[in-house]
C-alpha cells in the first residue's frame, strides 16, 4: 500500500488538479485507488462532482471509529476509484483534534484498517494537525511547484517540518515541476537552477506538466483531464507523471 500526500504551503500550485488527475490515472491503471480530500475548501470533491453527504466527510472519518468503507463514494465510471470527500465542516477538525491524544497519528491509523492499492491526501495549503496527519500517514510525499518568481519560498522550511513529523520514519519526497510555459524561459531557466540540487539528489521527478488550459477548463467541468481532452498535453502529461510515480 501506498499512501501519497501532495502538499505545498503555497496556494495555486496546482495540488487538487495533481491528486485527482493521478488518483483517477492510477484507477485506469487497475490500481484500486481512494482519493481523501483533507482540505476543507473540498476542491478535490467538487472535481470530481461529489456532494459529501451530511456525517459522511473526511472529518467523521478522521474522528469517529467508522470504517474508511463508511466513507468512501465511488466514481462513476471509475470501478476501482472512490473518494472520502470534504466540506467547510472539515475546518472545525483543528479545534476537535486538541483534545485527541497522539493526534497526528490519526489518519495513519485509519488508513491501516482496509488495504487499498494507493491512497492519495489532497491537503490544504496550511501546515494544520490536518496536514501534519496526512505528512504522519505518508510514504510519499509530492510537492508541485510552478514555474513563478517565488514558486520555491518557504520550501526549505516545509522539508524541515516534514522531517522534523516523520522523524525515524522512511519516506520519499518527491518534487514535480508544473504549469511549464515554454515561452518564458527566463523564468523556467530561473526555476531549473533553483532546483538543480533537488534534481540531483533525485528528488525531482522526471515528468513536466505543461501549461495547458483544457486543465483548468477541465475543473470548471468538474472532470479529469483524461475525460476532458484526452489527447491533450496535460492527459499525457499526467499519464506519464502516473507511470513514473508507480515506479519510484
Amino acid at each position: 500500500m501506498s499512501v501519497i500526500a501532495v502538499i505545498n504551503q503555497k496556494g495555486g500550485v496546482g495540488k487538487t488538479a495533481c491528486a485527482i488527475n493521478i488518483a483517477y490515472q492510477l484507477s485506469q491503471m487497475n490500481k484500486i485507488t481512494c482519493l481523501i480530500d483533507l482540505d476543507p475548501s473540498a476542491n478535490a470533491s467538487r472535481g470530481f462532482n461529489i456532494l459529501a453527504e451530511a456525517g459522511k466527510t473526511s472529518y467523521e472519518f478522521l474522528l469517529k471509529k467508522d470504517s474508511l468503507l463508511d466513507y468512501a463514494q465511488h466514481i462513476e465510471n471509475s470501478p476501482n476509484l472512490t473518494i472520502v470527500p470534504s466540506s467547510i465542516r472539515l475546518a472545525m477538525a483543528q479545534r476537535d483534534l486538541n483534545n485527541k491524544p497522539f493526534r497526528e497519528t490519526l489518519l495513519a491509523k485509519k488508513l491501516s484498517d482496509v488495504y487499498v492499492d494507493y491512497f492519495m491526501i489532497d491537503c490544504s495549503p496550511t501546515l494544520s494537525d490536518l496536514t501534519i496527519n496526512a505528512i504522519y500517514a505518508a510514504n510519499l510525499i509530492l510537492i508541485p511547484v510552478t514555474y513563478e518568481d517565488d514558486a520555491l519560498e518557504g520550501l526549505a522550511d516545509l522539508f524541515k517540518v516534514i522531517n522534523e513529523i516523520k522523524d525515524n520514519q522512511k519516506f520519499i519526497f518527491k518534487i514535480v515541476r508544473n504549469q511549464k510555459d515554454a515561452r518564458k524561459t527566463k523564468t523556467n531557466e530561473y526555476i531549473e537552477n533553483r532546483l538543480a540540487d533537488f534534481i540531483v539528489q533525485d528528488h525531482v521527478l522526471k515528468t513536466i506538466i505543461r501549461q495547458d488550459e483544457n486543465i483548468n477548463q477541465a475543473k470548471i467541468e468538474r472532470k479529469t483531464i483524461f475525460e476532458y481532452a484526452p489527447n491533450s498535453n496535460g492527459a499525457i502529461d499526467f499519464k506519464n507523471l502516473t507511470e513514473e510515480l508507480i515506479n519510484v
